[in-house]
């Protein structure tokens, strides 16, 4: 005679941690990448940090280092947990100089690691922000010059200069127009910018209408 066994009702069935889970990990993810090729060497770390950003969200990781993610969720286990961790420090150490590397103290924990680099090396340059607005205020359309370049290289000075000056966040309320407003005036100054440096033998009519 068969005796049939059945599986107790609140038996416990085995997770895994799907591949869309920022807790995922799979055989490509090794300590050893570099997932960018920006290195930080002390006087980059917009640039770097910027490049490392989008390296770890194309990953789903980004969320580790920015607060986004602060505790893990079943069926993430503490070993789970560390493993991350360790896994970030050591790409994030990866794109480190190694002069600025050996001036850096030991993290396992990779949101230290992160804000560690960032209250050490973001710093508002003030003689930088100036000699950018002097460059704006200078840049000017050449007569041979296509105004594809020339804008575009007036939209480089102004994307650093954003980098040093972000627009200002306000959160008094939810009704507070502050950040927009300060945006809306960011963006006439561009144009008038834009328009002021224009060639005037070649736009003087498009310039002065505008204006």
């Amino acid at each position: 005679m068969t005796t049939s066994v059945e599986e107790p009702s609140g038996a416990n069935v085995s997770q895994k941690i799907e591949a869309n889970s920022p807790f995922y990990l799979g055989p490509q993810d090794r300590p050893g990448d570099f997932i960018t090729p920006t290195r930080l060497r002390g006087d980059n770390y917009d640039d770097w940090a910027g490049d490392i950003q989008m390296a770890l969200e194309a990953r789903r990781k980004f969320g580790f280092l920015d607060g986004t993610i602060t505790k893990r969720v079943p069926p993430v286990t503490e070993a789970d947990w560390n493993t991350i961790n360790v896994m970030l420090v050591s790409w994030i150490m990866n794109t480190i100089d190694l002069e600025v590397k050996c001036s850096l103290s030991k993290h396992r924990d990779a949101k230290k690691l992160w804000e560690n680099l960032k209250s050490r090396y973001d710093v508002v340059n003030g003689p930088r922000i100036q000699h950018l607005k002097s460059l704006i205020a200078k840049c000017e359309h050449g007569k041979n010059m296509p105004v594809s370049e020339y804008f575009g290289k007036l939209t480089g000075l102004w994307e650093e200069l954003y980098k040093h000056e972000p627009l200002i966040d306000c959160f008094c309320s939810d009704a507070c127009t502050a950040g927009s407003k300060h945006e809306e005036r960011r963006e006439t100054d561009m144009l008038r910018m834009f328009l002021m440096g224009l060639n005037t033998d070649l736009f003087s009519t498009l310039h002065t209408s505008i204006l």
